[in-house]
């Protein structure tokens, strides 16, 4: 019986010390994500001071495009291993950031600068008339009617003016056609 109870009692106390460790792992899960972050940043800033301090190194070489591409080569090595550092670091702080979301109760969170005021309606362009009802079957087709209308008026000036301008260049043609035989004329009449 006292056994039962003993296992009872670790039953409802398992929820209990299981809440803890969460948070002491996510306390050591973001301690481990700076360290890794500082490491990185570390490894970066040696990777740019190795760089800067060979360029003068290759400048004296005898293959000095080789010397240099090496030395980059080198950087991007120690800056890939940075980047990997870092991400390393945002999946342990993406991982905190989860567990505290699915442990938190589903409540949409209040920001203080934001206010709890009800955004503007929206303005949506209705097919209705002026005063609110829908426009009349007949008011549609007289639009349509003087759409047309108006297309009608508008290629009649084109073809009017399309008319002008042709009778402009015959006039224009024959025009050129008497002063060409004139000079020709004249040409002949020096010979």
């Amino acid at each position: 019986m006292r056994t039962a109870s003993l296992f009872c009692l670790a039953l409802l106390a398992a929820p209990c010390l299981a809440a803890d460790p969460p948070q002491s792992s996510d306390a050591q899960a973001i301690e481990r994500a700076t360290t890794l972050r500082r490491e990185a940043a570390e490894l970066r800033a040696r990777a740019e001071r190795d760089e800067t301090l060979r360029k003068p190194e290759c400048d004296r070489a005898f293959q000095v495009n080789r010397c240099l591409q090496e030395a980059r080569e080198a950087r991007l090595v120690d800056v890939r291993k940075a980047r990997n550092l870092e991400h390393q670091a945002h999946q342990l702080e993406l991982g905190v950031k989860r567990r505290q979301a699915a442990s938190a109760p589903h409540a949409e969170p209040v920001r203080p600068h934001e206010t709890k005021t009800p955004a503007p309606p929206l303005r949506i362009r209705m097919r209705n008339g002026p005063n609110g009802s829908a426009r009349d079957p007949a008011d549609a087709a007289g639009a349509r009617q003087t759409h047309e209308a108006r297309l009608a008026a508008a290629r009649h000036q084109e073809e009017a003016a399309a008319a002008r301008r042709a009778a402009q260049a015959r006039a224009d043609r024959t025009r050129y056609d008497a002063r060409q035989r004139a000079y020709e004329e004249k040409q002949a009449g020096k010979e």
